[in-house]
């Protein structure tokens, strides 16, 4: 079973538990911009036409995408039920949301967590268009909490990524650490991470550089030609991506 495959089952869990009928993710040219919440649902793939992703918490899995784009979602084999269009979704979505009959529909918009405020103002004006007329529009409801408790919650193919990244981060730590210098600036210190980079298939490095802790704060900042003095620690942060998941990693380094 794929990852994506473990997310969509876990979702129609995590419905049942908040009761919330039916989660709706409602995206367009993800390409361009994309829905967080696309990650859990189909990896790293994009979607061009207007496309509903559905989950329910009686199971049902159907994905409504424009005709070109039916045979890549069907081929992710996440979705039970991919219907396609040639003109305009609003039809299918409407006949879609009415045969499923929903009392709680959760659509992706949060004024506390980022990753799960991926519908656009527009979309969720388009979206409640579409539906206008039913009682539907007046039944969305943020999907904040399912998507906070599907990420939270690792499935066993997220668990083996993590410890793999923990594995291969170790290995990248030991051999950049070797390399530090006495008087070497932050800016100097990316060439040592791509030198000291472990080459695997599966993982790639990424936002790797050296900052010093100390007087000069937190590390999530840019680099500076500032020189280390005693009182500074160096740190190493960098994000691993591993099988389409990314994990950033902070180390610190003390003599």
């Amino acid at each position: 079973m794929s990852l994506i495959q473990e997310k969509a089952n876990q979702a129609i869990e995590i419905l049942k538990e908040q009761n919330v009928d039916l989660w709706l993710t409602f995206v367009r040219e993800t390409s361009g911009v994309r829905d967080p919440a696309l990650d859990l649902l189909i990896g790293p793939n994009d979607l061009t036409w207007l496309s509903a992703l559905i989950l329910t918490r009686k199971g049902e899995k159907i994905a409504i995408v424009g005709n070109f784009e039916k045979n890549a979602i069907q081929r992710l084999a996440v979705f039970d039920e991919v219907l396609g269009y040639d003109t305009s979704i609003r039809e299918l979505l409407r006949d879609t949301i009415a045969r499923l009959n929903p009392d709680k529909i959760a659509v992706n918009i949060s004024g506390n967590n980022v990753h799960a405020d991926g519908l656009t103002h527009s979309m969720y004006e388009r979206l409640r268009d579409y539906l206008d007329g039913t009682p539907y529009a007046d039944r969305l409801t943020s999907a904040e909490a399912v998507i906070s408790a599907m990420r939270g919650r690792k499935t066993p193919t997220e668990q083996a990524c993590i410890y793999k990244a923990v594995e291969i981060t170790d290995k990248i730590f030991k051999k950049t650490f070797d390399f530090i210098k006495v008087g070497m600036t932050e800016i100097e210190s990316p060439g040592i991470c791509k030198t000291s980079r472990v080459s695997t298939a599966s993982a790639s490095p990424g936002l790797k550089r050296i900052v010093l802790r100390s007087t000069l704060g937190l590390i999530h900042r840019l680099v500076t030609v500032v020189q280390p003095r005693l009182n500074f620690s160096p740190a190493i942060f960098f994000t691993l991506t591993l099988e389409s998941n990314s994990k950033s990693f902070v180390r610190t380094f003390n003599e």
